[in-house]
């Protein structure tokens, strides 16, 4: 009798231990979603980037093919033609002067379980001698009902 209560505690133990892993362990649904979400955030970061890098090609041959551009950009950095005269208004900032954004570096955050596997190790085996325990004492009072009730 008392080896089907070990038993029953043994069991217990190690179910809420694989449920506990699967669940919230290190390689557990938890950590999968967490991986899942960080995949989606590095995907949507190399779109941008793809983005980016297509604009800044876009800019480098219109600096190197189109001579308007360049006059342009000349005129705002401060150049001109021999012939042209300049008045400039000081402390003013030209309004096609742009910053170019190269682009953000997103790092991958780690995955930190909700329980550590000590942690739920130390749940999985009080849970089982609860359960011994609980078995014990009512595999008791159960012989003592019998043997009482019996005429």
């Amino acid at each position: 009798m008392k080896l089907r209560y070990v038993m029953l505690s043994i069991w217990v133990t190690v179910a809420i231990y694989s449920l506990g892993s699967f669940c919230y362990g290190p390689t557990g649904i938890l950590a999968m979603n967490h991986l899942i979400q960080q995949k989606e955030k590095l995907s949507t970061n190399i779109e941008q980037l793809g983005i980016l890098q297509q604009n800044l090609s876009y800019s480098v041959n219109a600096l190197l093919y189109d001579r308007d551009t360049i006059e342009v950009l000349a005129r705002d950095l401060g150049y001109g033609k021999s012939d042209e005269l300049f008045i400039r208004i000081s402390s003013t900032e030209s309004i096609n002067k742009s910053r170019y954004i190269v682009g953000g570096l997103v790092i991958p955050e780690a995955y930190t379980p909700p329980l550590h596997e000590v942690t739920l190790r130390i749940i999985a085996i009080a849970s089982g001698f609860i359960i011994l325990i609980l078995t014990i004492i009512l595999g008791r009072t159960l012989k003592t009902n019998k043997a009482t009730s019996k005429p």
